[in-house]
């Protein structure tokens, strides 16, 4: 007796009942008709009932029979759309273009790419990772530069003409020399004579003005237009920073990252031009980019630097 109820049984059942028999279900599924009467037997010793009453004018299902065989329909469409959906992705073709800040293009794309490259060979990926900004990447997709955008949420007026959709979130923390004995969470009071060196980008103030309500000292500041460059002088000595926590990992050779005195996060999102004209290609990329099981994979999800907004 067979250990489980395979596709060809169901098939035979299905064939044989439409077919109005043994003989004429053998042709239209191109085997002999012993093969046919003994999948169909094989298929009602494992279930212990009687599925088909034989006449000599064919064949007729019992009434158990009905509603096996309803379930059986059931599950061979089942089957050809798993088919269908396979050939679909193994055949599909285009080239997408994805705009993102650099974090995300270095902790999140590769594990996507890779997987695209795998599953979807037709499927060609143009990474622009050179985003600086929150804002150059909704700016690339709204000139039509890109297909997808990853940044964080985008606000204002750019919300009327983009789509978003959640992906993930990460939290800001203070960046600090190694050699300096600090607090985590930060204490603002140790940090008081050390310089901030802070981001030169839009939508970067947010979170200064965030610690400065919560009683970050107004210092001297240094000011930097990438997070490389800020690490590089932290890790010398020269000060420190608040920065997203995906952003600065993995931990950088002299520094320290030290938890803010309150919770604040960074939101990013996946993004398209409202109204564009989309394709099946850049909609398996969107699938891939917000699959948690590829964000599950990625190193800064198993060392806690994510969270998952799926």
């Amino acid at each position: 007796m067979t250990d489980q109820i395979k596709l060809s049984q169901l098939e035979a059942l299905v064939a044989a009942v439409e077919a109005g028999g043994f003989s004429a279900a053998s042709v239209e599924l191109g085997c002999t008709q012993s093969r046919i009467s003994h999948s169909i037997a094989e298929l009602e010793r494992y279930l212990g009932v009687r599925l088909l009453v034989r006449t000599r004018a064919g064949c007729t299902p019992t009434q158990v029979g009905q509603r096996v065989l309803a379930h059986a329909r059931r599950m061979l469409q089942l089957a050809q759309e798993i088919g269908q959906e396979s050939r679909d992705h193994v055949g599909l073709r285009g080239t997408v273009r994805i705009a993102s800040i650099r974090s995300t293009a270095t902790h999140l794309l590769p594990h996507v790419v890779e997987a695209l490259e795998r599953e979807c060979p037709g499927v060609h990926i143009e990474v622009f990772d050179g985003c600086h900004s929150y804002g150059e990447v909704t700016t690339m997709i709204e000139r039509g530069l890109a297909d997808v955008g990853i940044t964080r949420s985008p606000q204002g007026s750019t919300l009327s003409r983009i789509s978003v959709q959640p992906l993930v979130s990460d939290r800001y923390v203070v960046v600090a020399p190694a050699s300096m004995r600090l607090s985590s969470p930060a204490n603002w009071k140790e940090l008081a004579k050390t310089p901030l060196i802070h981001l030169q980008q839009p939508g970067a103030q947010w979170i200064v003005e965030q610690c400065l309500n919560a009683g970050m000292s107004r210092h001297r500041v240094r000011e930097l237009v990438n997070e490389s460059g800020i690490v590089a002088m932290v890790s010398r000595g020269l000060g420190y920073a608040v920065l997203p926590r995906l952003t600065v990992f993995p931990d950088a050779p002299g520094t320290q990252v030290l938890e803010l005195p309150f919770r604040a996060l960074r939101q990013l999102v996946v993004c398209q031009l409202l109204g564009h004209s989309r394709n099946k290609a850049t909609d398996i990329v969107m699938e891939f980019i917000r699959s948690k099981t590829l964000i599950m994979q990625t190193e800064a999800w198993k060392a806690g630097v994510l969270t998952c907004d799926l």
